[in-house]
């Protein structure tokens, strides 16, 4: 009840950050959906970007997915990035591919160092057949030491036979000892040079370092 009339008064006074939080208040504590999108509403006419996130996740909740997508696109417009990891979620869920592709750049203008979004992206762009932009984004969360986009980009090479590309980048994932990169060059010498026991020896090697601390991919931040 106190935070309730702190928030009110705060509210009444201009503060956009207690209509916001008035508008969590009322969705989340009174389960009030009307009051909580009144203030949200509010928070937005006074320029509180967090108010479009959790607006349109209110409208969304209720099946509501055109005024969802009206209020997630206007934070995204905004470079609010509760709007955009939303946003992201939205259209997972719908499998909107080029939509989703969008998002993420998005997302990397505001986080330009997150390594796992990167690596989503590359996925996104793979299934797209954008090929380049997908090599082009993985060697981007390599120079920020991403294990796992090293990995991921050595499969694309493995899938479209470009071995020795393949190989290049396994070599580096060999001297950290990771396990998967190590298992892929004893692929690459059991299948392609023929060679059992050059294939023997890496894949005990993958199997000594089994717990090495560098199996751990770094995503990202």
């Amino acid at each position: 009840k106190k935070a309730e009339q702190y928030y009110l008064k705060s509210s009444e006074l201009g503060c956009s950050s207690a209509m916001f939080d008035l508008g969590d208040f009322y969705e989340f504590k009174k389960k009030d959906n009307k009051k909580a999108t009144e203030y949200y509403l509010k928070a937005i006419d006074n320029n509180n970007t967090n108010g479009l996130s959790n607006l349109g996740c209110l409208y969304e909740k209720n099946n509501d997915d055109i005024n969802a997508l009206k209020y997630y696109e206007q934070g995204f417009n905004l470079n609010n990035l509760a709007s955009i990891k939303n946003l992201i979620q939205f259209h997972t869920k719908k499998n909107n591919i080029d939509e989703l592709i969008k998002c993420y750049l998005k997302y990397l203008e505001i986080e330009i160092t997150d390594t796992k979004i990167m690596c989503l992206l590359a996925e996104l762009y793979i299934v797209n057949e954008q090929n380049e932009d997908a090599v082009n984004t993985y060697n981007k969360a390599i120079e920020l030491n991403c294990n796992n986009a090293m990995f991921k980009l050595s499969l694309y090479y493995k899938e479209i036979k470009d071995y020795d590309k393949m190989l290049e980048l396994l070599l580096k994932g060999e001297r950290k000892n990771n396990k998967n990169c190590l298992c892929n060059i004893g692929w690459y010498y059991e299948n392609i040079k023929n060679d059992i026991t050059k294939a023997l020896e890496y894949y005990e090697k993958a199997i000594k370092n089994e717990n090495n601390e560098d199996n751990e991919d770094n995503e990202g931040n």
